[in-house]
């Protein structure tokens, strides 16, 4: 299963465009190997949102980064709440 994770990793390292094509080559293999249940799985796979793609690939890039980026999510999870409870500044 570990190279089946890797493909699928890389799957996600991709141009957003891309993802579909690859995902649906990925799942055809895998059933034309008689892997049926893992040819399911990868299927239903779903295409990331933008926002989810791009934090990815800054992931991938920048590895280093990774707790400031993190950090930036939390806040603005934060800020929205607030916002949201009225607790925020207008």
């Amino acid at each position: 299963m570990a190279d089946l994770d890797e493909e699928i990793d890389g799957l996600y390292g991709l141009p957003l465009e891309e993802f579909v094509q690859e995902r649906d080559a990925l799942a055809k293999r895998l059933r034309g190997d008689k892997r049926r249940d893992e040819a399911t799985a990868v299927k239903a796979l779903r295409k990331p949102s933008v926002a989810a793609w791009a934090a990815n690939q800054a992931l991938r890039s920048q590895p280093g980064q990774r707790d400031a980026l993190l950090e930036a999510g939390a806040a603005l999870r934060k800020a929205q709440e607030d916002l949201l409870a009225g607790r925020g500044d207008a």
